[in-house]
């Protein structure tokens, strides 16, 4: 990872993940629950997510090599998307599917032990106690990001967002709340009402939540995956820098490329004095240089072309 602060977030909610699962997965043997069993494979999926985080982070800091000149940062982004694919189909579909067949019993006369066990309360104290853990969990992931979102709002943050596993954790922990707290509405109206078409009910609402987080991680991640340039915020910075140099008078072209979370390439066209003798260029373009990587730091790859302005 970038930081410390990103292993954390990722770690914590991989250890909060571990024991949710475990326990629902107890309560659904108790219970026969479809909508805790949709939670907990939401859970085995969760783990999988933050592994798979884990890892695409540790070989993303590969050095390159002549296969690789640009490095392997960009696995990061890969990883990321391979994420939202597992949330989509391990844990979404399944989820419906979960639904679908839970109605299906139902119609068929075979409700399930969920109505007729005297332990039915003990998923409903499991998810209960899961909602408490995820949120401290989600605050805890609040606090971790909150130095790097600034004065950004949330919505704006994640969008913004070039280190892939800000939102991924995020919504992953956003997902578990909200699914928690289906599987125990879905748990709770079944018993009152003695229907257990509610606990079906549960299941596949969970499924169309996971489908929709999924969709909003595809779209985010495969962004990245394609290539994002830098913030709005940087290329002004940069491109005010350039244009602040002695010798520049202008800045034609401007291309920027995120190799990965804190790698970023910068591609330029500066316009230059054209009374300029060749050392001179060479000079300014060493400097510009100098004066960008100060105010943008990201930068390791910088590509400044020079032309010639117009004779006075």
């Amino acid at each position: 990872m970038s930081s410390r602060g990103t292993t954390k977030t990722v770690v914590v909610a991989l250890g909060t993940h571990t024991i949710d699962c475990g326990l629902k997965f107890f309560g659904f043997a108790l219970t026969g629950s479809a909508s805790l069993l949709s939670s907990a494979v939401h859970s085995i999926c969760s783990i999988t997510d933050q592994i798979a985080l884990l890892t695409g982070s540790k070989m993303s800091s590969r050095k390159a090599d002549d296969n690789h000149p640009f490095g392997y940062a960009r696995e990061r982004y890969v990883f990321a998307f391979l994420v939202s694919l597992m949330v989509f189909t391990l844990g979404g579909l399944f989820a419906l599917w979960q639904g679908y067949s839970k109605a299906r019993d139902v119609a068929a006369g075979h409700p399930g032990k969920l109505l007729t066990s005297s332990l039915w309360w003990v998923p409903v104290v499991i998810l209960v106690g899961n909602l408490i853990s995820q949120s401290f969990n989600f605050r805890s992931v609040q606090h971790t990001l909150h130095i790097k979102k600034g004065n950004k709002s949330w919505l704006r943050f994640l969008s913004s967002a070039k280190e892939p596993e800000h939102p991924v954790v995020m919504l992953e922990t956003i997902g578990s709340l909200t699914n928690n707290s289906l599987a125990l509405l879905g748990i709770v109206i079944s018993r009152v009402t003695q229907n257990s078409y509610f606990d079906a009910l549960g299941s596949a609402l969970i499924g169309l939540s996971l489908v929709g987080l999924s969709i909003m991680m595809m779209r985010k991640t495969w962004s990245m995956l394609i290539g994002e340039g830098a913030s709005r915020a940087s290329l002004a910075r940069v491109r005010a820098c350039l244009a602040a140099t002695d010798g520049v008078t202008s800045v034609k072209r401007f291309k920027s490329l995120h190799m990965g979370p804190d790698e970023l390439m910068v591609v330029a066209k500066i316009e230059i004095d054209p009374d300029k003798t060749v050392d001179d260029v060479s000079t300014i373009i060493g400097r510009a240089g100098q004066a960008v990587r100060r105010v943008e730091p990201a930068i390791n790859r910088l590509y400044l072309e020079p032309a010639k302005g117009p004779a006075s």
